[in-house]
């Protein structure tokens, strides 16, 4: 997706601030405002510290690969 001209960037609250991944994936807090400026979420991990219920309501598009949040804005694989 990179390659092809996406924007990605990343929000993980349990890796330390400063970690660096190996793809140069900027990080942001899954906060309101990031969630509604994307274009596209995509639930990878089952973290508490998510507020799921944010996310679904502020997302334009998830897709949930966890099976954890339903809606007409979520697809779940």
């Amino acid at each position: 997706m990179i390659s092809l001209g996406a924007e990605v960037r990343g929000a993980d609250p349990n890796t330390p601030d400063g970690d660096d991944t190996e793809l140069n994936v900027p990080r942001v807090d899954a906060s309101p405002e990031q969630i509604t400026a994307a274009d596209a979420v995509v639930l990878l991990m089952d973290h508490s510290k998510f507020d799921l219920p944010m996310i679904e309501k502020n997302a334009p598009y998830v897709l949930d690969c966890r099976n954890r949040l339903s809606g007409a804005n979520v697809e779940v694989l």
